[in-house]
Formats: C-alpha cells, sequence, structure tokens
C-alpha cells in the first residue's frame, strides 16, 4: 500500500491570502506601517489613515483606532 502521507511543509516558505487565516485570538495581532495619507474628515467628521504594511495593500485605519505612534 503507497505511503498517503502528505509531503511535509515545516520549514518551507508559502504564500498564502490574508482571507484565509484563521486566528485563535485576532485581537493580540498588531500590525505596525506608514502613514501615507489621511483624510480631513470631511462632512461626516470621520479621520482616517491610509498605511502601508510590509506584504500587505494599502490598509485604512480609523484614526481613533490607532493604538500608537512611532
Amino acid at each position: 500500500m503507497p505511503n498517503s502521507a502528505p509531503e511535509t511543509l515545516v520549514g518551507r516558505t508559502i504564500q498564502f491570502r490574508v482571507v484565509d487565516i484563521h486566528l485563535p485570538d485576532p485581537h493580540e495581532l498588531v500590525l505596525e506601517g506608514k502613514v501615507v495619507d489621511e483624510s480631513d474628515g470631511g462632512c461626516e467628521g470621520a479621520h482616517f489613515v491610509v498605511v502601508e504594511v510590509s506584504g500587505l495593500p494599502r490598509c485604512i485605519v480609523a484614526r481613533e483606532r490607532i493604538l500608537r505612534t512611532l
């Protein structure tokens, strides 16, 4: 009977989509990036920043959700 065990991936570099990630506790994950643009608040008064994070497309984050600046 042939061995049907899958090839091990330990030590290999892989690619996958962010949408396919399962995070048991996503509240523990913190990203860091550079702000490249920000909104003026517009008529609604909501302020957002556009952030470049290495390896991700540009992210939009509500200004009040920023944890800290470095």
